[in-house]
């Protein structure tokens, strides 16, 4: 109910109003971290990354060196204004000049060593990705299969995996090189300046909350953005394969134009999310830039009233100034890193899906001999309550021919595939060579039934091998 104009709220209702928005938005940013960013990191480090730790140590051996030449670099400012400029040093005059060429040299070569080695992991911890995927694909259910479309299949394969790629090498840069390269220009600012650097704290809550809200929005779009994309590969697949279709009904208008909308909307997506993730880059700068006003404010006026070391100044800001650089990567690498683990969280729900089709635990081979092949009482529903195959019995001899007539959507593909055991029986029992299907091997029961499916299907192979496929022994 709206209140009456000039009426005003009273002051404990809006905070406590207020709160609670604030308690929910704490609540939310808790779950997200706890539950996907932290559950979906460490479950690529159990899973992937601890297979490559001994690249992994080195990576970070190489970042550890890195940032602490850098922060070596802003160290060196004090003595070399003091020795050089102040106490007119001759020998540092050579010394400190020389000690800055040897530390940009050995930041140089650290930082080319945890590049290489950094992308190094996460092009295998991709590759293998890829790799389980496909597996995953090629033993699950056909039940599993029938029910995504092949291209959103794809997708997952090729875009997602990609996403996952580059957020991992960024997110192993951004934990070693960047993270600790703050680390270490911090320390050098609190010893050159403990109090310029509690005055240099007031940056940090704008950075805190401009990531978790920035966070927030490119998962939103990074989800969606993956979702558009899963459903453009499908239209694709499906055109593209059946354009003899398409074309026998002249139906190319209409295709183009549900797959320009298609790529519309994957592009307004793309848009916001990239909106999203330039907001760092303000925040960044104006965070940044108001410590380093107060900084020199705060230094200005503390001449002003007392002796200070100009050197000692010349450090700290040195050491500011350097943690603006890493400060900003990680700001432009958090976006990047939310995309891919909202890819990696779809990756690992397809990785966790188990085969309900499975081998006995006293499965044996298939008899090579038997009466035959035998349905008993068998009942089937692809979709649970609608049955296609209702009380279907029937005998085929060994040695007998048999054909199933019926009209279209009757049941006798599926009857085909029961015998396989591509689907399982919900009821009765599907026999060969006088066992059930069920109580054989899979391997064994596949390799002694030749297939030739109604759909016309051609690998990108040789003719050879397309028609010997299942059959790699047979001869030319």
């Amino acid at each position: 109910m709206s209140r009456p104009r000039g009426e005003r709220a009273a002051p404990g209702i809006s905070t406590v109003v207020w709160g609670a928005k604030l308690s929910r938005l704490v609540d939310l940013l808790s779950a997200v971290r706890a539950e996907r960013t932290f559950g979906l990191v460490l479950w690529l480090q159990r899973t992937y990354l601890r297979r490559h730790l001994r690249t992994v140590v080195l990576a970070a051996i190489c970042m550890a060196i890195s940032s602490a030449s850098v922060a070596a670099l802003a160290w060196l400012i004090q003595p070399a204004v003091h020795e050089i400029f102040e106490a007119r040093n001759e020998t540092m005059v050579h010394v400190i000049p020389a000690g800055v060429l040897l530390l940009a040299a050995v930041n140089g070569f650290a930082f080319f060593g945890q590049a290489v080695l950094t992308q190094r992991v996460a092009e295998h911890v991709v590759a293998e990705l890829q790799s389980d995927l496909y597996r995953r694909f090629m033993t699950a259910d056909l039940a599993f299969l029938d029910a995504r479309h092949t291209g959103q299949l794809v997708a997952v394969c090729i875009s997602d995996c990609g996403r996952v790629l580059s957020s991992l090498s960024k997110l192993l840069s951004a934990l070693g090189r960047d993270i600790s390269l703050l680390v270490l220009l911090a320390g050098v600012m609190v010893v050159r300046d403990w109090q310029l650097s509690l005055l240099t704290l007031v940056a940090l809550p704008g950075v805190g909350v401009g990531t978790a809200v920035i966070s927030r929005r490119v998962r939103r779009c990074a989800d969606l953005i993956i979702d558009e994309t899963g459903r453009l590969t499908a239209r694709l697949t499906e055109t593209l394969g059946g354009a003899r279709l398409v074309k026998a009904y002249a139906m190319e208008d209409r295709e183009i134009e549900r797959h320009h909308a298609a790529v519309t909307r994957r592009r307004d997506l793309i848009l916001e999310m990239t909106r999203a993730r330039a907001m760092s880059a303000p925040i960044n700068e104006i965070v940044g830039g108001v410590a380093f006003a107060l900084v020199i404010y705060f230094s200005i006026w503390r001449f002003g009233v007392a002796d200070a070391s100009i050197g000692g100044l010349a450090s700290f800001l040195a050491a500011l100034l350097l943690c603006l650089r890493p400060l900003k990567r990680l700001g432009a690498a958090i976006p990047d890193v939310q995309e891919g683990l909202v890819a990696a969280g779809r990756i690992r729900k397809l990785l966790a899906v188990q085969s309900e089709i499975t081998d006995a635990p006293d499965a044996v081979p298939l008899p090579q001999t038997g009466p035959g092949i035998e349905l008993r009482d068998v009942h089937f529903a692809y979709v649970p309550g609608r049955e296609v195959i209702k009380g279907v019995s029937l005998k085929v001899p060994r040695g007998k021919v048999a054909a199933l007539v019926g009209p279209s959507g009757a049941g006798k593909s599926t009857i085909v595939n029961l015998m396989p055991r591509l689907f399982d029986v919900q009821s009765g029992c599907v026999l060969v060579n006088g066992v059930d299907v069920r109580k054989v091997t899979q391997a064994s029961l596949r390799r002694g039934i030749g297939f030739v499916g109604q759909d016309a299907v051609l690998f990108d192979d040789t003719v050879r091998n397309n028609i010997a496929y299942g059959c790699e022994n047979a001869s030319d």
